[in-house]
């Protein structure tokens, strides 16, 4: 009786040895499963950031293409004084190499030229490799990005080809290309890829050949991609690329190994924890639950403010489109960028500019509806997406109670804070049904505001690109007066009624142009 009861116990200890390792066994399988999807789900986060940061300076950098096209527009195909005309837009939007002007499709003018020289006289509807994107943009009437390929003056790049048309005696017709060259490197430069790779990530960019059909990688890191990868499209002018990056795990097998160990040591000394280890299943489920949910909302959603992030302000904007459609109403995308916003991060610490940026986003909460968005795209900039308006009065009401509490001193710490906003508004569908066009007016009008002053607002106008030329040509001629010597200064007597006598003098600048 004794030896059975003392057989049955050696047969439960073993019973409950064995259940306590094959679940401390499955703990640990488990917890290499869910820390593979945290880090795969980070990846993601990851990937579409770098991915939306590169289709973000794509589309900053080539709207250049679309000023040189409305100035031949504007001057009948006779581009007066290129050189200096393009030196002011590179200045005022990065990220571009160079821009040229091709006639016919042969390039005659590039601005900077040195370095350039071996492009002159290339013709681009000739040349093999790249014909076929230039004659793209002449039958789709739209731009394209050419590349990457090997530069004739060295160096690999990207190329955005915008077809110019002109009216003229005999109808409309096809004047050239204005062009604005991104060197690869410089464009990868802008995102965090390089870093990222010291931290263990892998990336590697690859198109479709536009002849051959195939995948071709034009940009890799050093190290090569890992079994898990993830990918993601990047928008550009006709066409995908495709970002896919992967991050090598290190300790893996260590972790495993000594898993097993401490499960085998751990079943023979407390067997009587097989209870906690049979529902600890049950805790990974709802930590990989709220690890996900918490993902899900960092890959939509500005840590910084809690706002919306760019991604879902465009998926947002796409979905309200067809909503306005449906419901005859108009809607509203505005840019707000911070004026002198550098100064208090200079001046005051990052840590302090953090701040003010945080109480900037209430702030533009607490001036729009409820039902309206506000994101932040980055920086200083934030955007608000305004829906089921009745016209403009709607959308010029917010952007004043925006623009006037933003302006209201901040205290930060110690410390007060005075900022102001400028404001660029772009109005479906008068200026567009598009997504991407609407987000790129309203960084137009922006950037138009701003030349214009600051505190201010202003909505996309089609005509804004020959403005802001005018605006540029009258500061050029100004310079050249004080190099001239044009203006000169002159007096000019204040009479007194009463005594009839000279009480003052007036001074005043003439400029003789």
């Amino acid at each position: 009786m004794v030896g059975s009861l003392y057989k049955t116990g050696q047969l439960n200890s073993i019973f409950i040895f064995f259940v306590v390792f094959l679940v401390g066994i499955y703990w640990i399988y488990s917890s290499e499963l869910q820390r593979e999807n945290e880090q795969y789900l980070l990846l993601g986060q990851v990937v579409n950031s770098q991915a939306s940061t590169i289709e973000r300076r794509l589309s900053h950098s080539l709207s250049t293409t679309y000023i040189l096209a409305q100035e031949l527009r504007r001057a009948n195909g006779e581009f007066v004084d290129f050189d200096k005309y393009a030196r002011e837009v590179i200045r005022t939007i990065s990220g571009v190499s160079n821009l040229q002007l091709a006639p016919k499709g042969i390039i005659a003018q590039i601005y900077p030229l040195k370095g350039n020289e071996k492009a002159i006289g290339h013709n681009l509807l000739v040349d093999d490799s790249r014909k076929k994107e230039a004659h793209m943009a002449i039958a789709k009437r739209k731009l394209t990005l050419a590349g990457p390929f090997d530069l004739i003056q060295g160096g690999v790049a990207v190329i955005g080809r915008n077809p110019v048309f002109i009216e003229g005696q005999d109808g409309e017709y096809f004047w050239g290309f204005t062009s604005a060259l991104i060197f690869l490197n410089d464009l990868i430069s802008i995102t965090d890829l390089r870093q990222l790779e010291s931290a263990g990530y892998s990336f590697e960019i690859s198109r479709l050949h536009p002849d051959s059909g195939k995948e071709e990688v034009f940009a890799r890191s050093i190290s090569g991609l890992s079994f898990a990868t993830y990918s993601t499209g990047v928008s550009v002018p006709n066409g995908t690329w495709k970002l896919t990056m992967s991050r090598v795990s290190s300790g893996v097998k260590i972790f495993l190994i000594s898993g097993t160990i401490g499960s085998f040591f751990t079943a023979l000394i407390i067997s009587m924890l097989s209870l906690r280890i049979f529902r600890e299943p049950h805790r990974l489920k709802s930590v990989v639950e709220e690890k996900t949910k918490e993902l899900e909302y960092f890959a939509f959603h500005d840590p910084l403010t809690g706002l919306a992030n760019r991604q879902r302000l465009r998926e947002s904007l796409e979905r309200q489109i067809q909503e306005m459609k449906a419901k005859d109403k108009y809607l509203t995308v505005m840019y707000v960028d911070l004026d002198d916003f550098k100064r208090v991060n200079d001046t005051m610490g990052h840590e302090a500019g953090d701040r003010l940026l945080q109480i900037v986003a209430k702030r533009i909460k607490g001036s729009v509806r409820n039902n309206d968005m506000v994101a932040r795209l980055g920086g200083d900039e934030f955007a608000i997406l305004l829906a089921d308006l009745d016209g403009r009065d709607d959308a010029v009401t917010i952007a004043s109670n925006v623009i006037q509490s933003i302006v209201l001193p901040v205290h930060l710490g110690p410390r007060e804070a005075i900022v102001s906003a400028t404001c660029g508004i772009t109005v479906f569908p008068e200026d567009s049904e598009n997504a991407d066009e609407l987000l790129r007016y309203a960084d137009l009008a922006l950037y138009a505001s701003k030349r214009s002053g600051k505190n201010r607002y202003g909505f996309f106008e089609q005509d804004m690109q020959k403005e802001a030329h005018r605006w540029l040509y009258l500061e050029d001629e100004l310079l050249n007066a004080i190099r001239n010597n044009e203006l000169i200064l002159v007096y000019q007597p204040v009479y007194s009624l009463g005594s009839g006598e000279v009480a003052r003098l007036e001074a005043l600048i003439r400029w003789n142009h």
